[in-house]
Order: structure tokens, then C-alpha cells, then sequence
């Protein structure tokens, strides 16, 4: 079992949450940063995670991680939680 298991069934029990504008304004800027840093979408995006302190985000962005790895786009991850992105998902979808 992955150590991110746990986090990933607590974050779905959360569905209606949406992660807060603060959170996504941080998680956006610090995204921007590390991309323009030179580093992967998967290794920015592991970072980030590691670094969450809240837990509904911190499953979020696991998933996110697998289904990029598993070869779907950045947007398509963030698609499948729109509970958590939905302001935001408009903007990114159209940056693919």
C-alpha cells in the first residue's frame, strides 16, 4: 500500500469540498515557480504535495499525480475534482 493511501481515501470523503481560494492562489504561484525553474509537471507537482499541510488537497494532488502519470493531460487530471478546482479549471483546461 502507498503511503498516500490514507490521504487519498480521507480527501474522498470530502467531495463537496472546494479547497479554498487561498490554498489554490499558493498552489498556483508556487506551480508557476517551479515550472519556470526548470522542473517537471510530475516533480513540481510531488513537491507541492509533500509540502501540503491540508489533507483534502494534499489527495487531490495525489490523484492528479497518478492520472498524469498513468499519461492523461494536466487538465484532465484536475477534470476528475472539480470540486476542488472548478473556479480555476476553466483557465487551465484552455492552457493544455
Amino acid at each position: 500500500m502507498d503511503m498516500y493511501a490514507d490521504i487519498k481515501w480521507f480527501s474522498k470523503l470530502h467531495f463537496s469540498r472546494s479547497v479554498k481560494h487561498k490554498e489554490l492562489v499558493t498552489f498556483t504561484r508556487e506551480l508557476a515557480t517551479l515550472n519556470r525553474a526548470g522542473l517537471s509537471l510530475i516533480k513540481s507537482l510531488t513537491s507541492l504535495r509533500d509540502q501540503m499541510k491540508e489533507w483534502v488537497f494534499k489527495g487531490v494532488l495525489t490523484s492528479v499525480i497518478e492520472g498524469v502519470e498513468r499519461g492523461e493531460s494536466f487538465s484532465e487530471s484536475l477534470g476528475r475534482h472539480p470540486h476542488a478546482f472548478q473556479p480555476w479549471q476553466p483557465r487551465w483546461r484552455r492552457a493544455d
